[in-house]
């Protein structure tokens, strides 16, 4: 009878420890999926783009500019179709590559690009953008502009509390600042490049001016930068899609000095 009293304590204890252990394990397993259900959705919040990403857009934007109109035939007939080429010579990253999108896209949409950051930013955010706009009109030196940008930036930081608007407005005014060393002449600091493809256009055409296309760059970065939250790509953005808002604003500027 002892012996029997013994080996049920045992079995009793096995049976206590075995359900202990149970339990523990799905306590585990309950916090594990609890953690990793927590790190998934942190995975999809927006992140603010860094200054690393923001000159990676910026000096895409003008190694794509250089691209496009490095050995560009000014003579050509059909300008559209001669930036057309040029494109997919190049493998400049867009959106889409086919022949219908290219069509839509070769022109100068700064007025269309202007009106939808306008109605998909709150008042506050598209000030600031506003503000670089109003700052490219008149450039007289590449520093001072760049001082200024960057102070439009810092206080977007402090005042923006929506990321993917806080986005739009760094993206915008970064290519602003690299678009304006790309078409400014060496005179005022800027890298002369540019200078050279507006008189080459000059010769041939109208007189195209440097504000025209440097609002059409930044305000298309901004659009791309739209595009990218809208499609849901939260979280760290990819290399991929930040070399696309660089193609996507080197095409409007492109297009902004054609046509």
């Amino acid at each position: 009878m002892k012996k029997l009293l013994i080996t049920l304590t045992i079995l009793t204890g096995i049976i206590v420890i075995f359900q202990s252990c149970k339990k523990e394990e799905d306590n585990y397993q309950t916090n594990f999926e609890k953690i990793q259900l927590k790190l998934v959705e942190n995975e999809k919040q927006p992140k603010i783009i860094n200054e690393d990403e923001l000159k990676y857009i910026g000096l895409n934007h003008n190694k794509n500019l250089n691209k496009i109109f490095k050995n560009f035939n000014w003579e050509a007939n059909d300008l559209k179709l001669e930036l057309k080429n040029k494109l997919k010579i190049e493998n400049i990253k867009l959106k889409d590559n086919s022949e219908k999108y290219l069509s839509l896209r070769c022109k100068n949409d700064y007025y269309e690009n202007y009106r939808k950051l306008k109605n998909n930013l709150s008042p506050k955010s598209f000030n600031i953008i506003k503000e670089g706009i109003m700052l490219s009109d008149n450039i007289n030196n590449i520093s001072s502009f760049n001082e200024q940008i960057e102070a439009l930036k810092i206080r977007a930081r402090n005042n923006i509390q929506d990321i993917n608007e806080l986005n739009v407005i760094l993206v915008t005014l970064e290519v602003l600042k690299s678009s304006a060393y790309f078409w400014s002449p060496k005179s005022i600091g800027g890298s002369g490049i540019g200078e050279g493809y507006i008189n080459s256009y000059k010769r041939h055409y109208r007189n195209a001016t440097i504000e025209d296309i440097l609002k059409a760059d930044g305000i298309s970065a901004g659009i791309g930068m739209l595009g990218i939250a809208a499609a849901g790509m939260m979280g760290p953005i990819g290399w991929g899609a930040l070399a696309i808002v660089a193609g996507e604003s080197a095409l409007s500027s492109a297009s902004a000095l054609i046509f």
